[in-house]
């Protein structure tokens, strides 16, 4: 999905929060007092998700290729907590990269190893669970 794209799906959620009574104005704002994320959060809250479920083995962790099978840090440090291995993108191909950096083991495994340590190791929970702690944690962020 193309910047356009986004920003074309983006507006039609703005169009229609605007026409809401009592919202405010500021887009920013307006999501907020309605308990909404942005689509781009959306998409970001879902494939944070997804790795979490292949971690935890409740989907398939497999691609079209072997390559894309999500593969956790075989030293888990207890310092840094649970992540998952990424493509080294320096070794891609130039017309390979955008592709790349799209993929499961780029972009996916890059969000999922930015969330704070606590919630990298929740395990053994319901996906209830760990959505509540995801929503708790992108609340205090912008």
């Amino acid at each position: 999905m193309t910047k356009a794209d986004i920003d074309k799906l983006e507006a039609i959620q703005k169009s229609f929060i605007r026409k809401i009574n009592g919202i405010s104005r500021d887009y920013q704002t307006a999501l907020k007092q309605l308990n909404l994320y942005s689509l781009q959060r959306r998409r970001e809250r879902y494939q944070i998700i997804q790795v979490w479920k292949m971690l935890e083995k409740l989907a398939p962790n497999k691609s079209s290729t072997d390559e894309q099978i999500l593969n956790l840090q075989t030293d888990i440090n207890h310092r840094r907590g649970r992540t998952c291995l990424s493509h080294n993108l320096a070794r891609t191909p130039s017309y390979l990269l955008h592709a790349r950096e799209q993929s499961i083991n780029c972009f996916r495994v890059h969000l999922f190893n930015k969330l704070p340590k606590l919630i990298r190791n929740i395990t053994n929970v319901s996906l209830d669970s760990i959505k509540k702690q995801l929503d708790k944690y992108k609340k205090t962020i912008e």
